[in-house]
């Protein structure tokens, strides 16, 4: 209920949801509504969002470190960092990586896929490295590229990733078969052209 008043738009609701996300209610409704404060971009939700952070939990960590991601608070980085450091969030964090990414998520990224024995979850990691605008998102993927298993999720992330340099990485693949196939899904997703590669 509270996300579908965050898409309503209702101003009038704000004040009902921060009560929610503050008050002694279940835990279910408390996540929702700080998630859905962040969904309508109401600032003065972020001290909730902080202080729920640190609840014992899971369920009110996650979504308080959605809120501030939504929010786009400045502790949003060190947030997704902590989901994804703990076994019981990471999971949870690796989906946030995905819409937010500095060195320090990337890093945290790649010590969790280590961690992983879930080829699922792993191939997750590979999507949200696929997403960031970081170097050393895009390092952590060229890193991949001789992994059997993951390679070839990698190649699909790097052809998809926002970074510049992408279509570098993919001139440069010593696989030919595996940098065409990675050419012509960017030419296809970002319209991106390449005098290197075969056209």
């Amino acid at each position: 209920a509270a996300l579908a008043y965050s898409e309503s738009g209702d101003l009038r609701l704000l004040d009902a949801l921060r009560s929610a996300a503050k008050g002694g209610g279940d835990i279910p409704t408390r996540a929702a509504a700080v998630v859905a404060l962040g969904h309508m971009g109401d600032q003065r939700a972020l001290e909730v969002a902080k202080g729920m952070f640190g609840d014992s939990d899971a369920r009110l960590r996650v979504a308080a470190g959605e809120a501030m991601v939504l929010l786009d608070a400045p502790e949003r980085f060190r947030a997704v960092e902590v989901l994804l450091a703990d076994p019981t969030t990471a999971v949870s964090g690796v989906q946030l990586a995905g819409r937010v990414q500095d060195a320090g998520i990337v890093k945290a990224l790649v010590a969790r896929m280590a961690a992983l024995g879930d080829p699922a979850v792993r191939e997750a990691v590979v999507v949200a490295l696929g997403r960031g605008t970081t170097d050393d998102a895009l390092k952590a993927l060229m890193a991949l590229l001789p992994d059997a298993r993951l390679g070839p999720a990698a190649v699909s992330a790097i052809a998809r990733s926002p970074h510049p340099g992408a279509m570098g990485v993919i001139e440069r693949m010593t696989d030919k078969r595996l940098g065409v196939r990675a050419y012509v899904q960017r030419r296809t997703l970002r319209g991106e052209t390449s005098s290197v590669m075969i056209d």
